[in-house]
């Protein structure tokens, strides 16, 4: 039986002076501060961009250098789960540029990493938890340490932000978003209209570590239908190649698509017109553009080949 409790003893106290090496390891605080460094830079990124980093099309609007994700178009867009999703793929995509282990070789530390890292992302109300999964070995001498979960807290509020968008969108559909709405939230709300069915709104937690989210709302209510510009008659020649280029204005801005009916030749959805008659006649068409809430605007002109 001694030998037994002495085993056990040596057993245990084995295991505390590894795990204690491990505590200590300059490598485990090196990964977690990669991990908070990397997580804390993904956050503030998707908060920038409308609580989105890897955005869906159709689900932006596009600026001159820079995008907003919607967080309502048509529908609510602005998501907890997207968010979480694109700060861990972020993570994943980042942290290996964050790390370089050869740093420890000085200290007679060899570090291997066994798999690709895996991270999870928990937005929470006062804080986010970043929790990494990676397995890696460190070595020095005959001695070998086996090290795979990581997390950081951070003490950022994005949890507070998306509740607060959340309720601007909801009383915005509702059509009863008021100053004192946006007054009774903890974030300090800044409101941009950018054209006359999309806003801009900001968001911003003030605290000890400051964030701010930014969304764009689109009001398809206030959506206006595109407008053609003029087309006059055409004339043209047969077998003589043809181009003309149909132009529309859109207060909103979004993607125009051209359709033309009366004739075989078929206008390019960007407008573009280009083809070489081979049948002399005159043609009554008709030009269409639609706007991406499905409103339109049509012209009547002649065609005339000679």
């Amino acid at each position: 039986s001694a030998g037994l409790f002495y085993a056990v003893s040596h057993w245990r106290t084995e295991k505390q002076e590894k795990q204690s090496l491990i505590e200590k390891s300059p490598v485990v605080g090196y990964v977690e501060q990669c991990l908070r460094e990397v997580a804390t830079s993904g956050v503030y990124l998707a908060a920038a961009q409308g609580g989105v980093i890897y955005p869906e099309e159709g689900q932006m609007l596009l600026l001159e250098d820079a995008f907003i994700g919607y967080g309502y178009n048509d529908k609510m867009l602005l998501s907890r789960s997207k968010l979480q999703k694109d700060v861990a793929a972020y993570v994943e995509k980042n942290l290996g540029d964050c790390l370089d282990f050869s740093l420890f070789s000085g200290q007679g530390l060899a570090v291997r990493a066994e798999d690709v890292p895996s991270v999870s992302i928990s937005i929470l109300p006062t804080k986010i938890l970043a929790e990494l999964e990676y397995p890696f070995e460190i070595s020095k001498g005959d001695d070998t340490l086996n090290i795979e979960d990581f997390s950081q807290s951070l003490p950022l509020r994005a949890g507070m932000l998306l509740d607060s968008a959340e309720r601007i969108i909801l009383a915005k559909q509702m059509g009863n978003l008021s100053t004192s709405t946006l007054t009774s939230l903890d974030a300090v709300v800044s409101v941009f209209p950018y054209d006359r069915s999309t806003t801009i709104f900001s968001l911003s937690d003030q605290g000890d570590e400051p964030l701010t989210l930014f969304f764009a709302y689109r009001d398809f209510a206030a959506n206006t239908p595109p407008r053609l510009k003029f087309i006059p008659d055409l004339t043209l020649r047969k077998d003589e190649p043809f181009f003309y280029e149909f132009e529309a204005e859109d207060d909103e801005g979004g993607e125009l698509l051209f359709s033309l009916q009366g004739i075989e030749y078929p206008v390019a959805p960007d407008g573009s017109w280009n083809f070489t008659p081979a049948t002399t006649g005159t043609f009554p068409l008709t030009i269409t553009v639609q706007d991406d809430a499905a409103l339109t605007d049509a012209q009547q002109f002649e065609l005339v080949v000679e």
